[in-house]
């Protein structure tokens, strides 16, 4: 005879394998990768480390014989590092990220440290080059956590953090490379092809190029209440570690944005053009794939809007009559479904309403 957790597990591994095979299928028809955040934040922790990646692919289309085309055929060319708090000008990116939270999104969040990848990779072929982009961006947040829970209130935790976003040049210098612009595509090609830099230079194109990558403003402007909130109803120790509990058992709360969703909607692939009529005709094409995003946090959480900013709410313990299904919109609850095939597969739903709270300041003196 099955268990109720058994049937709940059932169905997550089922879900899960359809989403791998679905995830394998668009990989083979796209040859772009999704922007995707990935975040674990505890409530009892100090510190979190989201990972963003950030991508782009840069289409230059060319005839034969033109001027691109002889900066660009045959060209295989890779720039690939790391860097971290000692590599020179990461304190600045670390700098400029806390200005973008503390005055752009009035977010608590202070940055302290950060990890981060960057690739660029062009490949040149007959009539067409490729360039993909690619950061990933870890910083060490701190700060995230306005409110800690007790057993009668629940912790109130910073949501703006999430919309990331560097509008200026950033040059780090790599040991191997020396210094890189990263933030811009058209870095790559003043430091690697300054010939097609110089022939792009002043036009519509080196605009386009000119177009920052770390920027996850997309994931911002969804509002919390349309992204789905999921958790098993089955607390776990080995859970707890990543959350800086102890032998405890903790429930998971996971908010996902960004995924085919007729609920929800779908975040689309993001396309670019320009044509230039220079020596000969270009079509220069910027591609951002769609986005995606998925947080975790410990407790049974809500979101909740004060004074027109989001924030999180997680409560350890479930609220008095959460076990009955709820009629609103879109409760709090365990919803394990597959989206556009159109089929849900309600396993349990649990709905928490907490009173809200007015002012920011109002809630650290609570």
């Amino acid at each position: 005879m099955f268990s109720y957790h058994s049937i709940i597990m059932t169905t997550v591994n089922l879900f899960s394998l359809v989403g791998i095979v679905f995830l394998l299928i668009i990989g083979l028809v796209s040859h772009v990768w999704a922007v995707q955040l990935d975040a674990v934040v505890g409530t009892k922790a100090e510190s979190s480390q989201p990972t963003f990646k950030f991508l782009r692919t840069i289409f230059i289309e060319y005839p034969e014989g033109s001027r691109l085309a002889e900066e660009l055929e045959g060209k295989d060319i890779l720039i690939s590092f790391t860097a971290d708090s000692t590599t020179p000008g990461t304190s600045d990116l670390i700098s400029r990220i806390n200005n973008n939270l503390a005055r752009d999104l009035e977010s608590t969040v202070y940055v302290t440290n950060l990890n981060l990848t960057y690739r660029a990779h062009l490949v040149g072929g007959e009539n067409q080059a490729s360039i993909d982009y690619k950061i990933v961006l870890i910083p060490k947040m701190t700060n995230y956590v306005l409110r800690q829970g007790t057993d009668f209130i629940p912790a109130i935790v910073d949501a703006q953090w999430r919309g990331i976003t560097i509008k200026d040049p950033i040059v780090l210098n790599s040991e191997e490379f020396g210094d890189v612009e990263i933030n811009m595509p058209i870095g790559f090609f003043e430091k690697e092809i300054s010939g097609a830099y110089k022939i792009l230079q002043g036009s519509d194109g080196e605009s386009l190029l000119r177009n920052h990558l770390i920027d996850a403003t997309i994931i911002l402007s969804q509002p919390l209440s349309k992204w789905r909130s999921l958790f098993d109803p089955t607390p776990l120790i080995s859970d707890a570690t990543r959350f800086n509990y102890k032998g405890e058992k903790v429930v998971i709360t996971s908010y996902t944005a960004g995924e085919s969703s007729v609920g929800e909607g779908i975040w689309k692939v993001k396309r670019d053009e320009v044509v230039l009529d220079l020596d000969k005709r270009y079509v220069i094409r910027s591609v951002d794939p769609a986005s995606s995003a998925n947080i975790q946090i410990d407790g049974y959480v809500d979101h909740e809007t004060i004074d027109g900013t989001e924030y999180f709410g997680s409560s350890l313990k479930v609220p008095e009559g959460s076990g009955k299904p709820s009629s609103n919109d879109f409760p709090i609850g365990v919803m394990y479904g597959m989206a556009g095939a159109g089929v849900a597969v309600a396993v349990a739903v649990l709905f928490w309403s907490d009173r809200k709270m007015k002012k920011i300041k109002n809630i650290r003196q609570i």
